[in-house]
């Protein structure tokens, strides 16, 4: 195949590419968060407005340079003479990675949907009967996702970005928490909407999505990263401020986001005696957020906070079990010391059979959760609450579960079983839940919640109602190859197997890896939005980017 050499020389189209890339992903990362017009008033659509305006720009500056340098016409000459060469599917597949098919496969899908819609093909198109997330939007992500995977080079600075940028949204949400309207935002508000709209993400579910994201990605590089000390303490108060703001921001949601990050970062943290001890220190900071942030509400004037922060804020366990952690965490730190010796270049490697028995715990606590789920499920309520107490809320499943998803997933599926065959195979077409909701079952769905629902509050069934279960699979498969590949690049790289990327690089690859995994987790109970969706692709484009240009 015809290869042409990329010079490092600036201004060649290879240096240039990657500037641009790298534009976008700045962009992305700090205009796109920050970004309003008219408040909360049309918060969703600015923000993907915001979104379209900067991605047109990256498409057409790339496609200029591609034209002005050539670079465009050698893509296309390469590609023919590797397919003259090696022939198609060999050519394919040294070409084109696992993540790189998955989202070819979800493109498909979501153009097959779209073009299947019947009489709804314009609301599938644009997405504005429900939240935008129409085939335009998704074109932009995964053509995005081709241009910047191919050419952005990676830089730790680019989660720095993100993460200063976070504070500015977490302070906002912060000062919402008081009621101190800094910037005004709810001056015209309902005041029983106050605690709905926060920051300046919107609404408090996605919100607390993207507070997700800061923290796992400070929290992560904090309890992984060995960086200088100035560094370590940015992640360590990045990831204080976060857990704060998420308790602060009275949203379920955000505890998957919590159980999926204390569930599985173990098996990366606990590689290290330093990584365990940094680990429980980030426990004890949780749990001492929450204890604080319940102080604050009972002593100040607060908005009031509702789920399972009171659950854990009102135990009678939550500060013996902070003591608890606070004495574990000094002893795995004089632990963590002892074995690194004065100089601190002793063995710091940790016993694989700690990381073994997490492994059996989780597994262990799958399974109770999974038989509690069970149990419930087969009580009334009163029964349930009488055996688990406020937890039978969330285990027992009802129409008014987690604030009427319940019925909203109940009435998705029946939705969905009576589509045509082909619909069910095809999707009804991009973000077009709410029409159907809307043509069908109007009258019970606002008897039933008083309210009407333009998306399946579940990702996952989101995407299987509007673009099938091809596009579904393809999705899933999007993350789980993004984070695998993360994965082993770390692994590589941290054992020494791989010199490729710096050392310091690793923790990055896993926190970017975590992510996505403390993502997903939540979206089983919210929805994919233009307010926050666009960074959680960005993120896979960096973890793409990233790997492919060094293997």
């Amino acid at each position: 195949m015809a290869k042409h050499k990329k010079k490092s020389k600036a201004g060649t189209p290879a240096v240039f590419a990657s500037r641009a890339a790298l534009g976008w992903v700045v962009a992305m990362s700090t205009i796109f968060p920050l970004i309003w017009d008219d408040y909360y008033f049309n918060i969703l659509e600015t923000k993907y407005l915001t979104m379209i305006i900067l991605t047109l720009a990256l498409f057409a500056v790339m496609l200029l340079w591609g034209l002005v340098s050539g670079s465009l016409f050698r893509l296309f000459q390469d590609a023919a003479a590797g397919i003259r060469e090696q022939g198609f599917f060999p050519w394919f597949r040294g070409t084109f990675d696992l993540t790189d098919i998955s989202v070819m496969v979800f493109y498909l899908a979501a153009g097959i949907a779209t073009a299947g819609a019947g009489k709804y093909v314009r609301q599938a198109l644009t997405g504005n009967e429900g939240r935008f997330v129409g085939f335009y939007y998704l074109s932009l992500l995964c053509i995005s996702y081709f241009i910047i995977s191919r050419n952005l080079k990676f830089d730790r600075r680019i989660i720095t970005i993100f993460l200063c940028t976070g504070w500015l949204l977490l302070l906002f949400g912060i000062t919402d928490f008081y009621d101190m309207n800094i910037l005004h935002f709810k001056d015209h508000m309902n005041e029983r909407q106050y605690p709905l709209f926060t920051s300046t993400i919107g609404n408090i579910n996605t919100y607390t999505v993207y507070v997700g994201l800061v923290l796992v990605l400070a929290g992560a590089l904090f309890i992984l990263s060995r960086e200088a000390l100035g560094r370590t303490i940015f992640y360590f108060a990045t990831m204080t401020l976060a857990f704060m703001a998420l308790a602060m921001g009275s949203s379920d949601n955000g505890y998957l986001t919590l159980g999926a990050f204390f569930g599985f970062l173990p098996f990366a943290a606990f590689r290290t005696r330093k990584g365990i001890w940094r680990y429980f220190l980030t426990l004890t900071v949780f749990f001492a957020d929450i204890a604080w942030v319940a102080h604050e509400m009972d002593t100040k004037d607060t908005l009031e906070i509702f789920g399972l922060f009171n659950v854990i804020a009102d135990s009678k366990f939550l500060m013996p079990l902070i003591v608890a952690l606070a004495l574990a965490t000094a002893a795995l730190y004089f632990w963590a010391r002892h074995s690194a010796g004065k100089d601190g270049s002793g063995e710091d490697e940790a016993p694989v059979i700690l990381r073994r028995l997490w492994a059996g715990f989780i597994i262990a606590a799958a399974l109770a959760v999974v038989s509690a789920i069970v149990r419930a499920n087969r009580m009334t309520m009163d029964e349930a609450w009488k055996t688990f107490g406020p937890f039978a809320a969330y285990l027992k499943f009802t129409d008014d579960w987690g604030t009427q998803r319940g019925y909203v997933w109940r009435a998705m599926w029946e939705e969905y079983t009576a589509l045509p065959l082909r619909m069910r195979i095809t999707g009804t077409g991009p973000d077009t839940f709410a029409v159907y909701m809307a043509l069908n079952r109007f009258q019970d769905m606002v008897q039933a919640t008083r309210q009407t629902y333009d998306s399946v509050h579940n990702e996952y069934l989101q995407y299987l109602f509007t673009i099938g279960p091809f596009g579904l699979a393809a999705y899933l498969m999007i993350m789980i190859s993004a984070v695998r590949s993360a994965f082993r690049k770390a692994l590589r790289i941290t054992d020494g197997r791989d010199v490729s990327m710096d050392k310091k690089d690793a923790p990055y690859l896993w926190a970017m890896g975590y992510l996505l995994i403390c993502y997903s987790a939540q979206a089983t109970v919210n929805i994919t939005v233009p307010l926050v969706a666009p960074l959680v692709w960005m993120f896979v484009m960096i973890i793409r980017a990233a790997v492919r240009k060094t293997e």
